[in-house]
């Protein structure tokens, strides 16, 4: 009787029970919507600061982008050596960046196949624990839980290097290439992404011929521009280049063909430029011999200690890759070092130049003031020295001895003494007239001699 009650008790519980249940279910109800309502507010925030941070980053981008076309676009007339700097700066930038993501990428990889090798490990491992045991017969028996922590394991492992394997391929790690100069076709022109690994593994599809042909077309132009300044300046005399004697129009024209030249040499040479910077190669040959005798692969590699085989290929290869670079440093170098000999021999003959430009202008300017000395001595100290000089005469005699000389004196000075009157008096001039024109004469003389000199020294320094 008590077993009947009692299962009667447990049938009749949950309906007395059945309102506490209600409000229990109830109760889990709202808790699950308040945990939704967070959960749901959270993604909200995190979508909100993603947001924000991807604002962020785009404004970063184009700032980026925007300082990049500055540095390549900033000066229009700079140097050529100058712009070529930046735009080797700027490819140095993206493929420092491929270089990194690249790396990233490579990481990657390697932690999954490390994962994978660790799996495997293991699972190799737990096999052979099976296989080892006292076992009769053919059949093996492994327990579910095991079988399931090996499947579990596995397929972890095959998860991360899939992901591993999709995150790291061509279209992923392949930083697409900004270019500053439309000379370029092929995938650009048509909108696809060419990336700096399509440059590095030497493909050339990325090229339209088309604009290769343009490119000869323009150089051909240019070719026929530089003959035309070429025959104009062999046209011109000598005589009007020096300055302040050349036409206006001959002027003129020779700055119009100059400025047309500059114009499309600069052109060409924008185009060439993007062509050398995706298609690089060096201008110089493998130097098969080291520059430095005393260094050698050799040497270097019994200087090392033991190495295993399996490493003296690779510590062989970065031997060889280490001491080419250093030679080609060192050619450089030495190029350098002959291009700045040269420089300064330009510039010392530049200045030996300068030198005797002004060592000849200031023999003119002495020659010229003692022709003037000696001039001015004849034409107004003498006569003035006759005059006084008989005029002592007639004051200690008193004659008419005196007198009379004193008056041929005079008459025999006089077509001199109006001359030098006519020559220094400020009234035969116009108020505009510079103090240089004072002395008429002796000043036309003596800048005239100054300007033939000139002429002659540019004459010189062009022909230099």
């Amino acid at each position: 009787m008590s077993g009947r009650l009692g299962i009667l008790g447990a049938f009749n519980r949950p309906r007395t029970l059945n309102p506490l249940h209600q409000s229990n279910s109830n109760c889990v109800q709202d808790a699950a919507n308040v945990s939704n309502s967070a959960r749901y507010s959270k993604l909200e925030r995190e979508l909100n600061n993603l947001k924000e941070e991807n604002a962020k980053l785009r404004s970063e981008l184009d700032d980026s982008q925007t300082a990049l076309k500055q540095l390549i676009r900033e000066n229009s007339h700079e140097k050529f050596d100058e712009r070529r700097i930046n735009q080797l700066k700027f490819q140095l930038i993206q493929l420092e960046r491929q270089i990194a993501i690249l790396n990233e990428a490579l990481g990657c990889r390697q932690d999954a196949v490390l994962e994978v090798e660790n799996a495997m490990t293991w699972l190799a491992d737990k096999l052979r624990s099976y296989t080892a045991a006292d076992t009769k017969g053919q059949m093996i028996l492994i327990a579910r839980g095991d079988l399931t922590s090996m499947i579990e394991l596995l397929e972890s492992a095959r998860i991360k290097l899939f992901k591993a394997l999709e995150g790291t391929g061509k279209n992923t790690v392949g930083k697409d290439l900004i270019f500053m100069n439309p000379f370029l076709g092929g995938k650009y022109k048509q909108n696809e992404p060419l990336s700096l690994l399509d440059i590095s593994l030497q493909r050339m599809d990325y090229i339209n011929l088309r604009h290769v042909a343009q490119l000869e077309s323009k150089l051909c132009q240019l070719y026929k521009e530089l003959i035309r300044v070429h025959e104009h300046i062999q046209n011109v005399k000598p005589k009007s280049l020096s300055v302040g004697h050349m036409n206006s129009a001959e002027k003129d024209r020779s700055e119009t063909m100059l400025l047309k030249a500059c114009v499309m040499l600069k052109d060409v040479s924008d185009d060439l430029m993007v062509l050398s910077l995706l298609c690089p190669s060096s201008p110089w040959p493998v130097l098969k011999r080291p520059l430095n005798k005393q260094v050698s692969i050799d040497r270097v590699i019994a200087a090392l200690p033991a190495l295993p085989r399996s490493k003296q290929e690779e510590v062989t290869h970065i031997i060889e890759a280490s001491l080419q670079t250093c030679n080609h440093r060192h050619l450089l170098l030495t190029k350098q070092i002959t291009m700045l000999k040269e420089e300064l021999a330009f510039h010392t003959s530049v200045y030996d130049l300068e030198m005797q430009y002004m060592q000849v202008l200031f023999d003119a300017v002495r020659k010229g003031y003692g022709e003037f000395e000696t001039s001015a001595r004849l034409l107004i100290c003498k006569p003035l020295k006759d005059i006084l000089d008989a005029y002592k005469h007639l004051e200690n005699s008193a004659s008419e001895d005196a007198f009379r000389e004193f008056l041929l004196i005079v008459k025999s000075n006089e077509e001199q003494l109006i001359s030098v009157v006519e020559t220094l008096d400020s009234q035969n001039f116009d108020s505009d007239e510079t103090g240089a024109m004072a002395f008429s004469k002796f000043g036309e003389e003596f800048m005239g001699k100054i300007n033939s000199l000139v002429r002659k020294c540019q004459m010189k320094e062009i022909l230099h």
